[in-house]
Formats: C-alpha cells, structure tokens, sequence
C-alpha cells in the first residue's frame, strides 16, 4: 500500500508541475495525417498552455489511441 501512495505522489507532483497555474491558451483537434502517423483511428482534443506545453487524453499509457476528456459537470469532449 505504501508503494501506491508514493506513486501516486510522484504523478500528482509531476502534473502539479506542469499544469498548476497555467492557463489554456488553444484547443484543437490534430489532423487527420497526425492521427494517422501514430496509427490512431480516431483524432483527439489538443490542450495548449500559455507556456505553450500541449496535452492530449490517450486511451493508455502506451499511446495505442487518443482519449476523451470527461469533466465534473458530466460533459465529455470525445474523440471524432
């Protein structure tokens, strides 16, 4: 359990880092020649931070596809 807790720590500092303050500057889907170069068969949301860092959902860590982003309220921005 204690080997959970400090993984969990690791990733909760590492995208406080990155995203804790910053703002959203651009959202956008990738095109369809990008999600075909990372053999993907759907095209995923874009998050741009004003320090122009960009972040998108991936169906797993091995990047075998992009993911939907799912919000509080219940919206969910999916992949097309």
């Amino acid at each position: 359990m204690m080997n959970n807790i400090s993984i969990e720590q690791k990733y909760t500092a590492q995208a406080e880092h990155i995203l804790v303050g910053r703002t959203i500057r651009k959202v956008y889907y990738i095109s369809e020649k990008e999600a075909e170069n990372n053999y993907w068969g759907s095209r995923g949301l874009v998050i741009q931070l004003d320090n122009g860092e960009e972040f998108i959902a991936l169906a797993d860590e091995e990047g075998n596809d992009c993911g939907a982003y799912h919000f509080g309220d219940g919206t969910i921005i999916p992949r097309i």
